[in-house]
């Protein structure tokens, strides 16, 4: 909610993400339009315990609407132009974005 109320001049170098897991792309944007070139981004959790890989871990249906979520999230972040993203499996995953220059 913070990042929405400062001034478009602030810039950071670092971001790190960990929250609904439904919303990451907006928190990513949000965060995108403060990130200075060559910015690092970490988005924690985007494996969610193999879920978003194989449906085949989420028996139950439990989870299905954070699935759908990361994995358009993921989609987003490595068709980005402007940002080099990889998808590390390290605990739950991380996706490492390096912000490269424009984005759109």
């Amino acid at each position: 909610d913070v990042i929405k109320d400062l001034p478009e001049t602030e810039k950071f170098d670092f971001v790190f993400i960990d929250a609904g897991k439904s919303h990451y792309k907006e928190f990513f944007g949000a965060a995108l339009a403060h990130c200075s070139s060559q910015a690092l981004v970490i988005s924690d959790n985007v494996l969610m315990k193999a879920k978003t890989v194989s449906d085949e871990y989420d028996p139950m249906k439990k989870y299905k609407t954070n699935i759908r979520k990361m994995r358009e999230f993921l989609a987003y972040l490595t068709n980005l132009k402007g940002v080099a993203t990889s998808v590390v499996s390290v605990g739950d995953g991380l996706a490492i974005s390096v912000i490269e220059g424009i984005h759109e």
